[in-house]
């Protein structure tokens, strides 16, 4: 099976220019567009290309799954209720703060955290994950270091909270869209809006729909789009229209009774969970009820190469069988065989033998990608495009749901509204317009990129000689020791001082060297000539190799093998194994260390870590 990746479109310069600054910058970005401007498209490219260890989370469950991600939650194991900036509500967070030592080594060894569906982020829960981020990574700098990406619209669906939480906050937040969280008034992000609309191919229709995310439609916009109002259409007369509506029950009962219109015989198919996967992430029914005749929508786009359907084309189910349900896609030449599809629902890992963060499936579920389609809730429609859509947008509750649901639609033709919009529900929220104009000139931003570029390759040569990860390993030993009565407490003690005595030597010299060679990377900036700045790289990396082996990894290694088949010292060994594993790491930076791109250290490597003896495990075993 082959796939197609996404290709982005080379004309498409805010979208390279976003891919820029995560790649080859340390800058935070939020990176926004109307709908079907290619957002997801490129969360996608970004998630395959990019260098950097990166983690894709979400406010949600169903995004998460939709976007292979996990939720915030999970990832930072944040508690539901809501954080309070002030003293109170650090210690609180800190005191219930309990993370394996997996998940801090994922934390400590990100570099980019994407949020995608920013929108629906609460300024409160970004402040959380600051504060955590700059605990866990010992890092006092916004997020700990860590390189944040923005992606969302924020003319669309905004945070959802209680009223009591609301008031709660209030005290503390302008607003709570996460612009308004005290980190991003620190650090704010650069503003950069996808201009090219995919979606939809009519300027006319795209321009209105601009109008409408904005807040700026006129009295004749207001009489162009109710004249979409048919009072006596029905969508239920054969014709390929979904209902778009505000309210779950609503769309469930037009489909239940739609659906037992339809004679013949009604068949449920049963989904199949595996492993961890929580009930309200379910992408598709669990439960998928349908006859033939019924009106359906794919929830997933065809994971074979043929592409047969994409997520959110309508069809018809044409005969149902026990492994397959054969539908005639909306626009297709023939029926189509739909079998079951997978979804996986993940964890980050860390990866110790490649030194990366690894996705791991920890559940899945299975069933065919279908979902009764002669009603779906707007908020289900979020991604999608349909070509006719009826909008039942009466009792839309939420600032930004009309919006998303008349930009589901392709074209103006294929639009009916089943009655009229008033003007008070299109407006848009003040400090979300207010943010809109933090968007600077194209140049001005291309400028603030060149200068960033240099900027970070600065920073990632001097970083690379700073010795904190090799300790925070050491003082995670005493912290254990401390927590735990380990049996080789005495043992981990003495070699924890060898090593730390050690590394303070190194961190020493190192630290006179960053001195000397910010000065030499300066002049390598100014002048072009980088060949100083290689020499001087070179040289350093090679006195710090040797000293990391001599002085680190023969200690450690030789206490691997002391106690590699003692079952009583199981804990101790994996704390030397664990640590090996970064050492082996921060040399692994070391030896492959370069410029915009082009390498300043030849001919080194991390060696491997030494066999067992024989020796040592007869010794252990008498």
């Amino acid at each position: 099976m082959t796939t197609t990746f996404f290709t982005p479109d080379a004309d498409n310069v805010e979208f390279h220019m976003a891919v820029d600054f995560i790649e080859n910058t340390q800058r935070h970005i939020f990176l926004t567009g109307k709908a079907g401007s290619g957002k997801t498209s490129f969360l996608k490219y970004i998630r395959r290309n990019t260098k950097k260890q990166m983690i894709v989370a979400t406010p949600t469950s169903v995004e998460a799954v939709n976007v292979g991600g996990i939720t915030l939650h999970s990832l930072f194991q944040l508690p539901f209720e809501p954080f309070v900036p002030n003293e109170g509500g650090e210690r609180r967070l800190t005191y219930y703060l309990r993370m394996s030592n997996e998940k801090l080594a994922v934390l400590r060894m990100l570099e980019v955290l994407v949020i995608d569906d920013v929108n629906m982020l609460r300024a409160d829960v970004l402040d959380a994950i600051d504060l955590i981020l700059r605990r866990v990574r010992h890092n006092s700098a916004p997020f700990g270091g860590v390189q944040m990406v923005y992606i969302g619209d924020l003319f669309q669906l905004p945070p959802v909270i209680k009223d009591d939480e609301q008031y709660l906050l209030r005290h503390y937040y302008n607003s709570l869209f996460f612009f308004h969280s005290h980190v991003i008034k620190r650090c704010p992000p650069v503003y950069i809006e996808l201009k090219n609309v995919y979606r939809q191919h009519d300027r006319a229709f795209v321009d209105f729909l601009n109008e409408i995310r904005c807040g700026n439609l006129s009295a004749g916009d207001m009489r162009l789009l109710n004249s979409r109002y048919i009072p006596s259409f029905s969508p239920l007369d054969g014709s390929k229209y979904i209902m778009l509506t505000a309210h779950n029950y609503r769309a469930n009962r037009i489909n239940t009774e739609a659906l037992e219109r339809l004679r013949g015989e009604m068949r449920c198919y049963t989904g199949i969970l595996s492993g961890e996967f929580a009930e309200h992430a379910m992408p598709a029914d669990m439960n998928l009820v349908l006859k033939v005749g019924a009106q359906v929508m794919f929830v997933k786009n065809d994971a074979t190469d043929k592409r047969r359907y994409c997520n959110g084309q309508l069809a018809v189910v044409t005969r149902l069988a026990d492994d397959a349900v054969f539908v005639y896609p909306e626009g297709a030449e023939r029926e189509v065989g739909v079998e079951r599809e997978r979804w996986r629902n993940l964890r980050y890992v860390y990866d110790k033998k490649q030194y990366i963060i690894d996705e791991e499936e920890v559940g899945s579920f299975m069933q065919f990608p279908l979902r009764l389609a002669w009603a779906v809730t707007i908020r289900r429609s979020r991604g999608l495009t349909f070509g006719r859509v009826v909008l039942d947008v009466a009792k839309a509750f939420v600032p930004g749901q009309i919006y998303v649901a008349l930009s589901r639609c392709r074209s103006f033709d294929g639009l009916v509204l089943s009655s009229p919009v008033k003007i008070e529900a299109l407006q848009t929220d003040p400090y979300v317009q207010q943010f809109g104009r933090c968007e600077l000139p194209l140049g001005v931003t291309r400028g603030l990129l060149q200068e960033e570029k240099m900027k970070f390759c600065r920073f990632k040569l001097l970083q690379a000689f700073d010795w904190s990860p090799l300790f925070r390993g050491l003082w995670d030993w005493r912290n254990l020791v401390h927590r735990k009565k380990l049996l080789s407490a005495v043992e981990v003690i003495i070699l924890v001082d060898l090593l730390e005595k050690a590394l303070k030597e190194q961190q020493n010299i190192a630290a006179r060297f960053v001195s000397r060679l910010g000065a030499t990377i300066d002049y390598s900036q100014q002048t072009g000539d980088f060949t100083a700045t290689k020499t001087a790289v070179q040289r350093a990396v090679e006195y710090f190799h040797a000293a990391l082996c001599r002085e680190i990894l023969v200690p450690v290694d030789k206490r691997i093998n002391e106690v590699q088949f003692d079952r009583r010292k199981k804990t101790y060994r994996k704390l030397l194994e664990n640590y090996r594993a970064v050492v082996a790491r921060f040399m692994h930076g070391l030896c492959n260390l370069e410029y915009g791109g082009f390498p300043l250290v030849e001919g080194l490597s991390v060696p491997p870590i030494p066999p067992v003896t024989l020796e040592v495990k007869a010794e252990n075993t008498k």
